[in-house]
């Protein structure tokens, strides 16, 4: 019983942090159509960037805004130079420019800080609980609390302010919005700068337990997708469940399956969204969803 609300714990917690990326993705695909293969990349910069202002003597949590402040910056440059030019172009030629955009960061990285993996510090200390024979960290614990925490932001952001209204009146109907006295443009670039900063933030929160390294949300990313299909593109609260389902599947798959091992659990939440689909192809919480127009 203790392994088992053990495995529960520890999935969630990184489910969590999937599902932040994921809203990261959704917030994207929303107002634009386009999945970007570069939010991964994007995510592991920024946890560098808060990594390089720790070194130079700041505190974490001022560190923690900087580096989503600096990421908000970069997701509107991304989108005003690389994504904006090519807006109308087929879909396949977006995937291709952040795909690209995926191996560029990633290659930047690596010639700014280097390959070697660094290890962080829990930003949240190093405080355990003892729940029977589990152990819960405060890492675990702040990791669950930061995901909410920023999906009630993003939730209130979006649908309680008239930016929030704003964004998803240019995502649902560009030229109507247009017509409306609604700078289109504007909104877009500020969808970009929101995703690329909840990203920034699952980034530097699964650093201190994934260790810093170019390719450390890689892997992420591709349960990221798992989990935007699962939950529902259009449901921000659907992409965090499909985030835990997709984290505590993977660690129950690697524990009680005995022809599971090493990267081969990956495969077992792509298995449970199979059987999903079959029966809702629209994801558990899904929605039609704003496409470009």
């Amino acid at each position: 019983m203790g392994l088992l609300l053990q495995q529960l714990v520890s999935g969630i917690a990184s489910g969590m942090m999937i599902g932040l990326l994921g809203m990261a993705l959704s917030t994207v695909y929303q107002g634009t159509g386009v999945l970007n293969f570069g939010q991964g990349a994007l995510a592991t910069a920024s946890a560098y960037i808060a990594w390089h202002l720790q070194q130079t003597g700041w505190p974490f949590w001022w560190s923690f805004v900087g580096s989503l402040v600096v990421s908000f910056a970069l997701g509107w440059l991304i989108e005003r130079v690389l994504i904006r030019p090519v807006a109308d172009a087929p879909e396949l030629t977006i995937l291709v420019v952040t795909a690209a955009l995926l191996l560029g960061v990633t290659a930047v990285v690596g010639m700014i800080w280097g390959y070697d993996a660094q290890a962080v510090s829990s930003s949240f200390g190093d405080h355990v609980w003892h729940l029977g024979d589990a152990v819960v960290t405060a890492q675990q614990v702040g990791t669950a609390a930061a995901g909410l925490v920023a999906l009630v932001i993003l939730h209130l952001v979006l649908h309680r302010t008239s930016l929030g209204l704003k964004m998803r009146a240019s995502a649902m109907n560009r030229k109507s919005a247009a017509y409306l006295g609604v700078n289109t443009s504007r909104m877009l670039g500020i969808g970009w700068g929101l995703a690329a900063a909840m990203g920034a933030a699952a980034g530097i929160f699964s650093a201190p337990v994934s260790q810093l390294n170019p390719d450390m949300m890689t892997n992420a990313l591709l349960m990221t997708f798992a989990a935007l299909v699962l939950g529902g593109v259009g449901s921000l609260g659907g992409v965090m469940i499909g985030g835990v389902i997709v984290g505590v599947s993977t660690n129950l798959g690697f524990t009680y399956l005995p022809f599971i091992s090493g990267d081969t659990a990956d495969v077992v939440p792509f298995v449970v969204i199979l059987a999903i689909l079959l029966l809702r192809p629209q994801g558990l919480f899904g929605r039609e969803s704003g496409a470009r127009s």
